[in-house]
């Protein structure tokens, strides 16, 4: 439940940073997430590898790309990092507290 609702927050500010990246669009259904892998930091997982491409960067620089604009636009996204090709997102605390 707590994915439905990080995606439903979460979609829209990478398809617009994609979209910025790349002026072409991404469909929501080509967004998945996962859990962060323990040992890194981080509470939701994008593999950014397939947009690299359109996007005509490699895959750490497209990820770092994508999470600037979610960490700019999305309250509840506290930070992110880039590990390779994967967008790692931080979801911030106020989050997890006002979770139903």
């Amino acid at each position: 439940m707590f994915q439905d609702r990080l995606q439903t927050v979460l979609v829209p500010a990478i398809q617009q940073a994609f979209q910025q990246l790349s002026s072409s669009a991404l469909e929501a259904k080509a967004l998945t997430f996962q859990p962060t892998r323990p040992e890194f930091e981080g509470d939701v997982t994008i593999n950014v590898f397939p947009f690299s491409r359109p996007a005509s960067s490699v895959g750490s620089k497209t990820a770092t790309a994508i999470g600037e604009h979610p960490k700019a636009n999305v309250a509840i996204v506290d930070r992110f990092n880039a590990i390779k090709g994967f967008l790692n997102i931080v979801i911030a605390d106020r989050y997890w507290m006002d979770f139903p």
